[in-house]
């Protein structure tokens, strides 16, 4: 007798495979709208679980996708992940975008996701009538110097629409456009640029025993001139290039874990025993970038007030507090001619190393910060500083969300859920960068930050990043 089976017996394990995918497939998606259901209420944090969601549904997906390759490739991908099992799939996707040029997508079970962004012509602001230093700064000085000189006036007639008209009119006769009435003189041009790469990894636990996972760990690095339309004007608008520089939004590393868990369950008295669920999403991230400028003294002679000092040492010296402003020193005296002759030497030093002498002497009147080895100090008189844009690091965010919740159902046609979120479990204080006191004119200040992010958006109940939140809630269904 032969041992192959029949066409009845072939044909009933196919209907059976099929019933069980399809079985298998109803879980997942009862599964993935239960999630749903537990993260998403009217809290703030909707709008992070409804992208999880999506994010799931994409790695599902994509695991559809890699179901079907030949067994060799998962057989690869299983050695080289270490997971063996049915129940886990490591994944990824390799997209390349380059704005405006092409659009590559290359979809890979063995890939992880990397990205990479270019902008070019992107908005910016420059001051075209900018005043040039090397005339404004000898007119302030013969006016009474840093301190009493006519710092209008000056950076007035050393505007460019000032010295193209002839003598009679206060210029010397350059060639081009006359307007001496004209101050500053605000342009959005097309000169800003952008690039953005980053290697980004996705893990999936697809549902079984009860558990979903997804996983996801970015690090990346944003560049551009001006992050965007309404950046501040760069310190020196004839060197728009010297902006270039991390974006405002610049975060290296981000890792997010999300999972939702059923309880195993058994039958009791009063359903006790079954219907519990577990959700949680966990979010570690990086600090943000910021820059430390001197909004008040006009060092660089245009009228700009964007200026930033010269640094010594590397920026992560530097530390931001929520009470404590960056060390600040000013213990130097000077001579009849106001040269600084004394005072901390490493000051001293820092200065004489980046802008000579008359650096040395600006000390005199702006100080200087020392912090962990690191050093800034205010650049020579009608120049620039060389510290870069956004070199300083601010808070980094860590928050944990957490909710239980209870189902019973009676007669299969009623149910009530009884659930509790928690929101920032750990009541970690997470603060926003960008209140953060950066004027280095305040030394009383420079280098707090006041706010956390639900605050610094104006949203301090619902908004992300705020102190703990729990919230309780009830639903009858029918």
């Amino acid at each position: 007798a032969s041992n192959e089976p029949s066409r009845a017996e072939r044909q009933e394990a196919a209907r059976q495979q099929r019933e069980a995918l399809q079985q298998a497939q109803a879980i997942r998606r009862a599964t993935l709208d239960l999630k749903r259901e537990q993260l998403v209420g009217s809290h703030g944090e909707e709008r992070k679980a409804l992208a999880e969601l999506q994010n799931a549904r994409s790695a599902a997906v994509i695991h559809e996708r890699a179901a079907k390759q030949p067994k060799g490739v998962m057989a690869f991908l299983a050695r080289i992940t270490g997971f063996n099992g049915p129940d886990c799939e490591y994944m990824g996707a390799l997209k390349m975008d380059f704005l405006g040029l092409r659009n590559l997508t290359v979809i890979s079970d063995a890939v992880d996701n990397i990205k990479a962004n270019r902008g070019i012509d992107l908005y910016g602001n420059i001051d075209e009538n900018q005043p040039i230093p090397a005339i404004s700064v000898p007119c302030i000085n013969a006016t009474g110097g840093f301190v009493d000189g006519d710092f209008s006036g000056c950076e007035q007639a050393a505007r460019p629409f000032t010295l193209n008209c002839p003598p009679s009119q206060g210029g010397i006769g350059r060639a081009g456009p006359c307007f001496p009435y004209l101050g500053q003189v605000d342009v959005l041009n097309n000169a800003s640029s952008s690039i953005y790469h980053s290697l980004q990894v996705t893990f999936t636990k697809r549902y079984s025993h009860g558990l979903y996972l997804l996983a996801g760990y970015t690090y990346a690095h944003a560049i551009d001139t001006a992050t965007n339309n309404i950046a501040p004007y760069p310190q020196n608008s004839l060197n728009f290039g010297g902006e270039r520089g991390n974006g405002d939004f610049d975060i290296r590393n981000r890792f997010t874990l999300s999972l939702t868990y059923e309880l195993p369950s058994r039958d009791s008295k009063f359903q006790m025993l079954k219907g519990w669920l577990v959700t949680s999403i966990v979010t570690l991230q990086g600090g943000e970038p910021y820059t430390l400028n001197d909004f008040e003294d006009d060092n660089s002679a245009t009228g700009i007030f964007e200026d930033r000092w010269d640094i010594l040492g590397s920026p992560s010296n530097i530390h931001w507090s929520t009470t404590t402003p960056i060390p600040y020193v000013n213990d130097f005296t000077t001579d009849a001619s106001g040269n600084v002759t004394g005072g901390n030497p490493q000051c001293i030093a820092a200065a004489q190393k980046a802008g000579g002498q008359g650096a040395v002497n600006m000390l005199a009147n702006d100080g200087c910060y020392m912090e962990n080895g690191t050093i800034l100090t205010a650049p020579a008189f009608g120049s620039f500083g060389n510290s870069g844009r956004n070199i300083f690091r601010g808070p980094t965010f860590k928050n944990w969300d957490f909710s239980l919740s209870k189902l019973w159902t009676f007669h299969e046609r009623f149910g009530l859920q009884l659930r509790g979120e928690f929101f920032n479990v750990l009541n970690h204080p997470n603060f926003d960068v960008f209140t953060m006191n950066n004027d280095l004119f305040s030394p009383s200040n420079v280098g707090t930050v006041i706010a956390t992010p639900d605050v610094a958006a104006s949203n301090p109940v619902i908004g992300s990043g705020g102190s703990r939140h729990i919230q309780l809630g009830a639903r009858f269904t029918w």
